[in-house]
């Protein structure tokens, strides 16, 4: 079983915790890890797992902003779609799933 304790960082940068009152000893909680007792929480755990080392990557990071900073300013403040927004998703597709392979 692994544990490790929590502190709440709005706690530690003086932030406000929607009535939750202490120092920051107080504010800890414990995180628990009994592992292998069910499978779909287990395949799960795997999954976000994986999930999380793509979106934390830097590469993968860098191709976003790069997609994102190519495409901005196509994008307006309106209630209507245009239809290059279809276009821009076809490619922010192909280009995710070109990194994932």
């Amino acid at each position: 079983m692994r544990q490790s304790n929590f502190t709440n960082s709005c706690l530690l940068a003086g932030g406000d915790l929607g009535g939750f009152g202490g120092d920051a000893d107080e504010q800890q909680f414990e995180i628990v890890d009994n592992g292998k007792q069910n499978a779909d929480d287990d395949y799960f755990d795997e999954v976000v797992g994986c999930l999380q080392e793509i979106l934390l990557d830097e590469e993968f990071e860098r191709m976003q902003k790069a997609f994102s900073t190519e495409h901005c300013m196509q994008f307006e403040a309106t209630e209507e779609n245009k239809l290059v927004y279809t276009t821009i998703f076809k490619q922010y597709t192909d280009t995710i799933e070109a990194f994932l392979t």
